[in-house]
């Protein structure tokens, strides 16, 4: 989306305008940030999920996370985004464990912004253990692990529950990383959560509810 957007970048004078039209044509919610949270605009997916007075709620104007954790966790992320310009995902789950929420926070090259999109997905995110064998052709031991990944697990928690080295279990993550085309760890997640929603593995419909952070 970013990386569309940087492609036919305009004069820095009209860059709002255009993400609030790229912005406006997306059918999950997103939100248009300034480093503080502040909201410069949201489309209207972002509205639906604000009405709904779940797990985010603008508060003077500023993106809000109903935990205290949780808000401390997201401004932190905003900071550091729009300061390194390096994106960074985060995952969150309601108190009762139904539901997981993905918050996905790109910078705007040449600003201090970031654009804030919302991923709602009812856990338990992966129904039917294997699907990743059946999906993208992984081995067994591969797919434990991106499975593992997919459902919030960091390398130290996975190589802890199997009892494996962490170094063993980075070597995973290396060809998993290859046999995906893709390059970094948060990236190999999101592709597998799409996956498994294009799968019908995952129920993408739950109400939206306060949530806990279990970024890596």
């Amino acid at each position: 989306m970013i990386e569309h957007l940087e492609s036919h970048r305009p004069q820095p004078d009209n860059l709002i305008a255009a993400l609030r039209v790229a912005l406006d044509g997306l059918a999950t919610p997103v939100f248009i940030l300034r480093p503080d949270a502040a909201v410069l605009h949201h489309n209207a997916e972002a509205g639906v999920l604000l009405a709904s007075e779940g797990a985010f709620r603008l508060i003077k104007g500023r993106l809000t996370a109903r935990r205290a954790r949780d808000q401390q966790t997201l401004s932190d992320a905003i900071i550091r985004v729009g300061t390194n310009c390096v994106a960074e995902q985060l995952r969150f789950i309601s108190r009762t464990d139904e539901a997981s929420i993905l918050v996905r926070v790109d910078p705007v090259a040449g600003t201090s912004l970031v654009v804030a999109g919302v991923a709602e997905l009812r856990t338990p995110l992966l129904l039917d253990p294997g699907w990743s064998r059946r999906f993208f052709g992984f081995s067994t031991s591969a797919a434990g692990l991106a499975e593992a990944l997919a459902d919030g697990a960091t390398l130290a928690s996975f190589a802890e529950t199997e009892n494996l080295p962490i170094g063993t279990v980075r070597t995973r993550l290396k060809k998993l990383l290859q046999q995906t085309g893709v390059s970094s760890q948060s990236a190999l997640v999101g592709l597998l959560l799409r996956g498994a929603a294009l799968r019908g593995e995952i129920a993408a419909t739950a109400p939206h509810t306060a949530v806990r952070n279990t970024k890596k």
